[in-house]
């Protein structure tokens, strides 16, 4: 399945049909605004709580943290940005298998970045 990933650059994957779907004035109550630039390393680093706490009130809440950093590491992988390797190798043992794949993926990925 990570195989077939492609590269889609840095774009936000995760929320891109989030924003398509969401009536704009809605997109103002999120506690999290920059959504066009979004900060992969600090969105990898939530936790369950401060997922919630984040996107409480956005629609992003219903796929849950485990579903939303596989997004980010996705996401990382596609940046091609070396500084986000060490992110992605302290998510290879998430407790979440699916977290930890798609950490790993995204390792995999910035090595071959840089040849």
């Amino acid at each position: 399945m990570l195989s077939l990933r492609s590269a889609e650059g840095a774009e936000a994957i995760y929320h891109d049909r989030v924003l398509r779907t969401t009536p704009e004035h809605l997109r103002g109550t999120w506690r999290f605004l920059d959504l066009t630039a979004p900060r992969l390393a600090e969105l990898a680093a939530l936790d369950g709580a401060g997922f919630r706490t984040m996107f409480t009130g956005s629609p992003i809440k219903r796929i849950g943290r485990d579903r939303f950093v596989r997004n980010v590491l996705i996401a990382i992988g596609n940046s091609g940005d070396p500084h986000l390797a060490s992110v992605a190798a302290g998510l290879t043992a998430d407790r979440n298998p699916v977290v930890a794949e798609a950490a790993a993926w995204a390792c995999d990925r910035l090595a071959g970045a840089g040849t």
